[in-house]
Formats: C-alpha cells, sequence, structure tokens
C-alpha cells in the first residue's frame, strides 16, 4: 500500500503540483524584481484593449455566437452545400465559421467551432480542420486598427488583409488533402432559441469572452517591458510579436517593412493562442498541429503580402523612434487588386473543381 501511494506522488498530478509551484515563483520573483515594469506592462494592456480590441471585436463576438444560438448556421441550399462540402470538404454548418472569421477576429472563428462542437454539429476532425484556418484578423482590426492607427496608410491594410485571407483560403483548401472525408452525416437536431432569447445569450457570453480576451492580453503585457531588457534590438521585438500581437503590430508598423506585418498578425501571437484553448482543448484538438498551422500562416502571409507589395509598389515613411525611414510596396490600384483578387479565387476554385472531376 505504501508503495503504491509513492508511486501515486511521483505520478502525473505531483508533476503539475510542481510544475505550478514553479510557475507561482517565477511569477513572484519577477512580480516582486521588477514592480513598475509590470505595473506599466498592464497599463499597457489596458490601452491596447481599450483603443483596439474592444471596438473592433465585441459586436463580432455577439453576431457570431446569434449566428449559432438561432440557427442561422442551419440553413443550407446548393451553393452552400458545394462550397462547404465540396471546396473545403467540411459539413455545410460550418460554413458560416468560416465567412465569420474572416471578418469577424481572432476568436471568433474558432469560438463558432466550439458551439458547433458542443452541439453536436461537427466532430473533432471538423474541428481541427477549421482551426487550421480559421483565426484570421478582421478587417476591423487591420484596415482599421493597423491601417489607419499604426500605418497611417489604409491601401497598405488592405494589401496585408488580401494576403492573410487568401492565406487562410489556401490552407483551408489544401488542407483537405491530408484529412479523410470530415462532413458529419449524423449530426444532432439543436433546439433552436426565438430571437430575444439568442441576442440576449449571445450578448451575455460575449460580455464573458471579451473579459477573458482582456485578461490574457493584461497578463501577457505585464511582462512584456520585462523584454526590453534584452539588448539584441531584432530579438527582442520578434519575442513582444510572438507574445502579443497587438504590441507586435505596432512596433513592425514603426520599424520594419509593413510587408513583415502580415506574419505577425499571421501568427497571431501566444496571449491569443492561450484565449483559444479552452475551446481547442474542449473540441480535441492536436495543439501540436494547431501551433505549426499558425507558423505555416505566419510564412505563406508574409509572402503572399511580399508579393503584392512588389506588384504594387511605392515608398512610405514610417516614423520610429530611431526616426528611419522604411521603404516598402505600399501603394495599390483598387481596381487592379480587385481583379488581382477575384483571379486567385477563379484559381483556387478551378483547381478545386478538377479535383472534384477526377474523385468523381
Amino acid at each position: 500500500m505504501l508503495r503504491v501511494f509513492r508511486i501515486y506522488l511521483i505520478g502525473d498530478d505531483m508533476k503539475k503540483l510542481n510544475f505550478s509551484f514553479i510557475f507561482v515563483m517565477i511569477f513572484l520573483i519577477f512580480f516582486f524584481s521588477f514592480p513598475r515594469e509590470i505595473s506599466n506592462g498592464v497599463s499597457e494592456g489596458f490601452n491596447v484593449c481599450k483603443n483596439v480590441i474592444v471596438p473592433s471585436l465585441f459586436p463580432f463576438l455577439i453576431m457570431s455566437s446569434f449566428v449559432v444560438k438561432s440557427g442561422l448556421s442551419d440553413y443550407e441550399n446548393k451553393i452552400t452545400r458545394f462550397i462547404s462540402e465540396k471546396i473545403f470538404r467540411l459539413p455545410t454548418a460550418t460554413l458560416p465559421v468560416i465567412l465569420m472569421s474572416f471578418i469577424g477576429g481572432f476568436p471568433v472563428g474558432i469560438r463558432m467551432a466550439g458551439e458547433l462542437y458542443n452541439q453536436g454539429k461537427i466532430n473533432s476532425k471538423s474541428a481541427e480542420r477549421l482551426s487550421l484556418f480559421c483565426v484570421n484578423a478582421g478587417p476591423a482590426y487591420v484596415i482599421n486598427a493597423v491601417g489607419m492607427m499604426m500605418l497611417e496608410n489604409k491601401k497598405a491594410s488592405v494589401l496585408i488583409f488580401i494576403s492573410l485571407t487568401l492565406a487562410s483560403i489556401i490552407t483551408a483548401i489544401f488542407s483537405g488533402f491530408f484529412y479523410k472525408e470530415t462532413t458529419n452525416k449524423n449530426i444532432k437536431n439543436s433546439l433552436r432559441k426565438n430571437f430575444s432569447d439568442s441576442l440576449v445569450e449571445s450578448v451575455s457570453d460575449s460580455v464573458f469572452s471579451m473579459l477573458s480576451i482582456c485578461a490574457w492580453i493584461f497578463f501577457v503585457s505585464a511582462f512584456l517591458p520585462l523584454i526590453d531588457k534584452i539588448s539584441w534590438e531584432f530579438f527582442r521585438d520578434f519575442l513582444k510579436a510572438f507574445s502579443e500581437v497587438t504590441t507586435g503590430s505596432i512596433i513592425f508598423s514603426e520599424k520594419y517593412p509593413a510587408y513583415f506585418l502580415a506574419g505577425v498578425i499571421g501568427f497571431n501571437g501566444l496571449c491569443v493562442h492561450c484565449q483559444l484553448l479552452p475551446y481547442l482543448n474542449k473540441m480535441k484538438v492536436r495543439l501540436s498541429v494547431f501551433f505549426i498551422s499558425r507558423i505555416l500562416s505566419a510564412v505563406l502571409s508574409t509572402l503572399i503580402a511580399k508579393l503584392l507589395f512588389e506588384i504594387f509598389p511605392c515608398d512610405i515613411q514610417t516614423f520610429s523612434t530611431l526616426a528611419n525611414t522604411v521603404s516598402g510596396g505600399l501603394s495599390v490600384s483598387i481596381p487592379a487588386l480587385c481583379s488581382l483578387f477575384f483571379m486567385c479565387v477563379l484559381l483556387i476554385l478551378d483547381l478545386s473543381l478538377d479535383r472534384c472531376k477526377k474523385i468523381c
């Protein structure tokens, strides 16, 4: 009996306890060693939430939840079935998730996927597929926050947003080759709520989600000032972008060519990843696959953005703490840009249709 008790003590629970103890000790050491830096970091995180995150994200959190709770995601016809099942190879109910992930913001797509999973409309494989390409920055963040407030160049932000969208679409199309058929034929019939109940629950759930998002930003931002003690500037900036996407976007918009912003936003930052952990764990998504997909998204978005900036070149002056001038391709003809985007979509659809014909 004593032997069994000793084995239990050195088991997984003990390892978790040791890890938690080490984490608390490290936090206390940093807190008492750098109280001013941590306080300034939390204040900076509060400003980020107040000025950027809440205005650009909260309305979409409400709408995304309302789409699922009200049963709008259950609507289907020939077009929606073709796009979801033939092109993306996913259940029809996931199409609103994909669309909202492009226009809503970082946690919206995964949050909607979690709701569908809870209702039994998608399985874990479909949820993992969605996690590969439904973690996107919405136009409210990229065009308004990044373009108007950081770069002060709306055309540049449009290019960045298109590069992020194309990277996600390409990932969505080609990830279907590595997964077996994930359409869920035996879905549960969820009970649809009326308009008022759906709206009230959506607002309430979105408030708690918004608080969780801001709490993670506060927590991560508390330690960002400590990174300033690193002497190597690029590594310091990289760590900040790796940790929190908004802070990283501000830094990269001041010091580096604008197409690098696509990589920063495409990766999302560990702060966003932590916000998504409850949904990913509940949907049984492999975290290693999710993290690799974020790296690939950052690389692909950067390459596409660089290509677009070379096709539509111009110079822009960005003011940094070193007063350097950063040049990059930042001008664009809107008609030409729309044509290029439309041609890319047609190319993807054409490849998918050819693949469907070969399968049939």
